[in-house]
This record gives structure tokens, C-alpha cells and sequence, in this order.
């Protein structure tokens, strides 16, 4: 088991590169929202805290693509690709993936030099976990809605067999359902007098996201439209190697 100051440590170590917020929950918490098949538990039973970690995504660099050479024939395209893009060898992937990853490499070498294993995991329900680990709370839309960055994150969940000291849930702060998000989508998607998850249809989303694709752009609106939260687009930026990251590929 590791030294106490194990789960802090870890903490300053995500941050340092690129998360803005890592939480903290027991695997062993009870909650009536669990699929059995995707519990940390059932994943790996020797799991004892769930970690949950948000890095933060303005805008932009949430639209932004880069590609790597693509390793084998499957189709590996996430999503729209911008117009520009003709070579079918490479393979897409939004930058807001690629910053998780860069998190969780790290994440993952720290705890190995300190004796603890630690998994990235894209099998649990991330949403559920981000709820108990007290990182933010379920907007209108079903995305999590975090007290700073407000929809305007990434969220990557680890596991751990390391006994970390759980943190309190939000009970102070929800979102303010003020509806802008659903009067915005393009698609009517959101049907406002339904609780989610039956307020979205998934399937006209789908449609509208790709009728925009064939236009060369990318749907996030209700997620940027989310006015909850007090750091801006550009400030998001700015947080630890986002801006870098962004400059890099957009040049």
C-alpha cells in the first residue's frame, strides 16, 4: 500500500500534466445507476478507489484533429474530419483525447514507480464516477457539468488496488438549468419537459452531427454553450500545456 501522502502526490502529478481536477471515490460505493458489466469490480476485482480525472477543452482545441499513420485497415476515423484532410492512411482523433492520454501515461509511470498499479479505464461509467467522486454534477444535457470549467472538459477514469481516501460528493452546487443548451442544438435533439436520459435523442443528434460533417463542420454546440463555469475559452487555453498543444497543430 502506499505512503499517505500517495493520493496527493498523485494529484500534483496529473495537474502538473494537464488535468485540472482529479477526484477521488471508493469502488466499493453503493449506487442504484451502476451496469454490473461496466463496475470497476467487475472490471478488476482487486480495484479500490476509482480516480477520476477532467482536463480542461475550450472550444477550439475541442475542434481541433491530428492524425497519426494508420497501423491497419480499419477505419479508425473519430468523427468528422476537417475538409482539408484527403490521405485515407491516416486515422483522426480530437487533441481532447490525445491531452487524457497524455495524463494517463503519466499518471500511470508515477504510480508504478511508487509500487501501486494504476489502469486507465474507458469501460466503467465515467459520468456515474464523476458524479461520486464529487468532480462535478449531471447537467441538462446528461454531460457533466464541473463548478469551474463547466461542460468544458475531458473526463478520463483510472482504477487503482491502492486504498485512497475518498472525496465528498458536490452538495452545494448543481447546474442552474437554465436551458440554454437545449434551446441551442441544431437538431432539436432535447426534448425540454423529460428528465434525461429520456429528454436526448441520441439518434437525431447523430443525424444532425452527420448532415454538419458533410458541411465540413463539427457540432458541440450544446456543449459550448453551457454558460456555467468561470475560466474562459481563451484562459483554457492557457492552462498548463493546452495552448502549446493547440499552436502546435494549428500552424
Amino acid at each position: 500500500m502506499p505512503h499517505n501522502g500517495f493520493k496527493q502526490d498523485l494529484i500534483e502529478h496529473m495537474i502538473l500534466h494537464g488535468a485540472f481536477d482529479v477526484k477521488v471515490a471508493d469502488a466499493r460505493v453503493e449506487c442504484e445507476h451502476f451496469e454490473e458489466k461496466r463496475h470497476p469490480l467487475t472490471i478488476w476485482p482487486q480495484c479500490r478507489s476509482v480516480i477520476v480525472a477532467s482536463v480542461p477543452m475550450a472550444a477550439r482545441a475541442n475542434n481541433t484533429y491530428i492524425g497519426a499513420i494508420r497501423p491497419t485497415p480499419v477505419d479508425r476515423k473519430l468523427g468528422p474530419v476537417p475538409g482539408f484532410i484527403f490521405d485515407g492512411r491516416y486515422a483522426q482523433i480530437r487533441i481532447s483525447t490525445l491531452l487524457q492520454d497524455h495524463v494517463a501515461v503519466h499518471a500511470i509511470e508515477f504510480a508504478r514507480s511508487r509500487g501501486v498499479e494504476l489502469r486507465k479505464s474507458d469501460e466503467v461509467q465515467c459520468k456515474v464516477w464523476a458524479c461520486l467522486s464529487g468532480l462535478g454534477v449531471y447537467g441538462q444535457l446528461g454531460v457533466i457539468v464541473h463548478p469551474l470549467l463547466g461542460t468544458r472538459h475531458n473526463l478520463g477514469v483510472f482504477l487503482t488496488n491502492a486504498e485512497l481516501k475518498p472525496d465528498p460528493v458536490l452538495k452545494d452546487f448543481s447546474c442552474p438549468e437554465c436551458g440554454a443548451c437545449i434551446e441551442a442544438c441544431p437538431g432539436g435533439a432535447f426534448e425540454p419537459g423529460k428528465p434525461y436520459p429520456e429528454r436526448f435523442d441520441p439518434k437525431q443528434c447523430r443525424r444532425t452531427r452527420a448532415q454538419l460533417a458533410e458541411a465540413e463542420t463539427y457540432c458541440h454546440t450544446c456543449w459550448a454553450t453551457c454558460a456555467q463555469g468561470s475560466i474562459d475559452d481563451e484562459s483554457l487555453l492557457s492552462i498548463r500545456r493546452m495552448r502549446a498543444y493547440h499552436e502546435k497543430e494549428t500552424t
